[in-house]
């Protein structure tokens, strides 16, 4: 157990749902465009909800879907990854993570049999590196910044 706070699993959990997927998003916008990775999204998100009754692709039911896996493994990661080095093992825990959840439950659904397999791996394992990354950030350091009286540019910065 490592005893991460439940505020902070839940930041780190947050931020790996919405970046997670930058791998395939980039790699897929870079080879066909906007249009394709719009769509090549949207297949991804739909094709998820058939993990859950009634088993049709739905972009709703799909982004809950993924929503409630990445609550669970954000859980999951929160309470077993190790402090140090954690983004190393939070990348093991994803791989491991996409080839349980695609390589062997997903290959049982024609639709998520049907997305890319290394695009896929490649976001679980952003997702467990930006898990761990969020949620072990150093604390108790506050970020240097100036008060707002102060952003005027001082005399000597004028011309």
């Amino acid at each position: 157990m490592s005893g991460r706070p439940q505020g902070r699993i839940l930041e780190a959990t947050i931020a790996a749902s919405l970046f997670a997927a930058a791998p395939s998003l980039l790699y897929t916008l870079r080879r066909d465009g906007v249009l394709g990775a719009t769509q090549y999204g949207l297949r991804g998100t739909r094709a998820i909800a058939m993990l859950v009754p009634p088993g049709r692709p739905n972009v709703i039911v799909g982004a809950a879907t993924h929503f409630g896996i990445s609550a669970a493994f954000g859980q999951a990661l929160g309470r077993f990854l190790p402090l140090r080095r954690s983004p190393l093992w939070g990348a093991a825990a994803g791989a491991a993570m996409g080839l349980i959840g695609v390589g062997i439950i997903g290959r049982r659904f024609p639709a998520i049999r049907g997305l890319p397999f290394g695009r896929q791996i490649a976001d679980n394992v952003a997702f467990g590196i930006i898990f761990a990354v969020v949620a072990d950030r150093p604390t108790g350091q506050p970020m240097k910044t100036r008060p707002v009286e102060t952003l005027e540019p001082s005399p000597s910065t004028l011309p």
